[in-house]
């Protein structure tokens, strides 16, 4: 995947997103506030089949992807239409100082 360019109108939702050549699409937006954001993506033939967030208080969690998502405070919330494996078992992984894919 290369990144690609991104933007948000919204001064308090960073993002950045990345596309691959076969048509693999992510996007990624934190909530740098301390307020909930709300967020619709308009990106030109993606249709993005998953949404993750990543939050510091609650449990990461991934599910289907409503039309406008609403991003806590702190929050990092990605949408892919990559397929999310959920078949790692920690064997998968090494560490060395960080956890890395291991091949």
């Amino acid at each position: 995947m290369k990144r690609v360019y991104a933007s948000s109108t919204n001064p308090d939702l960073l993002v950045s997103a990345f596309e691959s050549n076969n048509g693999q699409k992510t996007l990624i937006a934190l909530n740098r506030s301390t307020s909930p954001q709300t967020l619709s993506v308009e990106w030109a033939g993606a249709k993005f089949s998953t949404l993750e967030r990543a939050s510091t208080y609650v449990q990461n969690s991934v599910a289907s992807v409503p039309a406008i998502v609403t991003v806590e405070p702190g929050e990092i919330v990605t949408f892919t239409n990559v397929p999310i494996r959920d078949d790692l078992q920690t064997s998968d992984f090494q560490e060395t100082g960080s956890t890395v894919p291991h091949k």
